[in-house]
Order: structure tokens, then sequence, then C-alpha cells
């Protein structure tokens, strides 16, 4: 399998829809919004170009992956800059060969490079543990959004970043439905 992982292009969008669309028809989890959630944030400052990320095989995209924007209020009273992890996705009949997990560690790695110091995901509590991420009730961290605690994970990319630090994680409009 010739898999090649790049920053998406404009061309790639409609695909990228695509794959969204399919990934996710037949979870039982989904809301079916994730499309709409990814065009919401493209309009966006919280949307960054670097991170939305796309795995084409033989010139055909089959999987995509991006991080975006949020802010972290402090108790302390300064803001930072976090990102949420939404969505990652493969194409059904290119699940189970790595291939989220590849776009996860290079996600990691930008969002590392461009200076962020955590992220957050709400997503499988059994599958995002074996990147690092670990339960928001580890921390003193909370949501401005009803998210049940057991989905919602953090991810430090500074280490202690999360254990160092206590506030607020707020979502911004473009998560609501």
């Amino acid at each position: 399998m010739d898999l090649i992982i790049r920053k998406e292009t404009k061309k790639d969008i409609p695909d990228v829809y695509e794959v969204i669309t399919e990934s996710f028809k037949s979870q039982e989890f989904s809301n079916q919004e994730e499309v709409n959630l990814v065009k919401n944030l493209r309009r966006t400052d919280d949307f960054i170009p670097n991170l939305s990320i796309v795995a084409e095989v033989s010139g055909k995209i089959v999987a995509y992956i991006l991080f975006s924007k949020l802010k972290f209020e402090m108790n302390d009273g300064s803001v930072d800059d976090i990102l949420t992890l939404a969505p990652v996705c493969v194409s059904p009949h290119m699940q189970n060969k790595g291939i989220g997990s590849k776009l996860i560690r290079e996600g990691h790695n930008i969002a590392k490079n461009m200076g962020f110091k955590g992220i957050l995901v709400v997503g499988h509590k059994n599958y995002y543990p074996k990147f690092g991420y670990s339960s928001i009730v580890n921390y003193n961290i909370s949501l401005n959004m009803d998210i049940p605690a057991d989905v919602a994970m953090l991810y430090e990319i500074e280490k202690d970043y999360f254990n160092n630090n206590s506030g607020k994680i707020l979502f911004s409009d473009s998560f609501l439905p």
C-alpha cells in the first residue's frame, strides 16, 4: 500500500466530505453532522490549514483528520489556544490498516512543531488512550459543553501541561448542533 499523508488542498475538499460521510454513516455514536462541523470550522479562525490532513492511496483520499483551535481559560486568568481533534475518519474499506493511527501521530507532530501544548478529543474511550490521551476527570479542567467525562480526553504535548493548569476549555459555536 502506497500511503501518502499530507496537508489537504482545496482540490481535496469534495473527496474529504465524501470520506467523512461514508466513515460516519453507520456509526451509532454519530449525529451525522461531521461534514457540517468541518464546513463550519473552515469559516472560522479556529481552522488551521496545516492541521487539516489527508491520507491518500493510489491518488485517492482514503482518510482525513482535523485539529482545530479551542480556548483554554485558566483559573489564573490567562488564556491559551489548545487543539481539539475532530473528526478523524477512514474510509470503511481502508479501516484497520493503521491509517487513522498514522494521521493522529502526524497531527501530534505538526501540533508540537507549531507550539501547541495540549489537545482535547471527544471519542472512543478505548481507542485514544493508546496515543497518550487520558480522561478529563484526571485533571482539574471542565468544559463549556455537557459531554460525558468518559469520552472527553486530553493529550499533553507539553509535559504536565494539563496537570499544572486548571480551568475551562471552551468550544466555539462551530461545535454546537
